[in-house]
């Protein structure tokens, strides 16, 4: 994978004054949206919710633009910014948000859940690693590292609870979102 930064000066430069640039992202790239996971009949659900939003919060807000030196105040999208100090005029951000639920009746009983499952298991993941590379600087700024141990094991009991019988997916209908950015600026003449 290129740097993007090198990228964008690549499509600026092989487009004429006055032309459109444009690139489409994923959301979850810059900060995310929360995927919604359904009710489980588990102790917890609302202490994720609760978790997952401060610890978005706290991330997206404070330690992810203070870590990239960029001051996301108005928006937090690094392709935003970078359009603009590229010199980029008119720019505008719109897109399209796709909604997958592995209880949809579009997957198969197979499908469904196997690709639930997967998500958990890339979700916890990421979690895991967060805390390992930006825990220290989260609990700085106000997402604990007993917070995080606690969300931690939520999610693996959630994770644990699915696994033990993946048909509970299409019980609970999933919905992950999958966003889409489309990001438009004009070389100036």
């Amino acid at each position: 994978m290129g740097d993007p930064a090198q990228g964008l000066r690549e499509k600026i430069r092989a487009v004429r004054a006055g032309g459109t640039v444009s690139t489409i992202a994923c959301f979850c790239h810059s900060g995310g949206l929360p995927h919604y996971h359904g009710r489980y009949p588990l102790s917890g659900n609302h202490r994720i919710d609760e978790l997952d939003l401060k610890l978005d919060r706290t991330w997206r807000r404070k330690v992810r633009p203070r870590l990239l030196g960029v001051d996301h105040s108005i928006l937090n999208m690094d392709l935003l910014w970078q359009f603009k100090a590229a010199g980029l005029e008119n720019v505008q951000i719109n897109g399209h948000l796709g909604l997958v639920s592995p209880g949809d009746a579009r997957f198969s009983v197979e499908d469904g859940p196997a690709y639930a499952l997967a998500r958990q298991k890339k979700e916890l993941a990421g979690l895991i690693k967060m805390r390992e590379k930006n825990g220290k600087e989260l609990a700085t700024d106000g997402f604990s590292l007993t917070e995080f141990d606690e969300l931690i094991a939520l999610k693996q009991t959630r994770y644990e609870y699915l696994q033990a019988n993946p048909t509970r997916v299409g019980e609970i209908m999933e919905v992950f979102a999958e966003p889409l950015l489309i990001l438009r600026g004009t070389k100036p003449a």
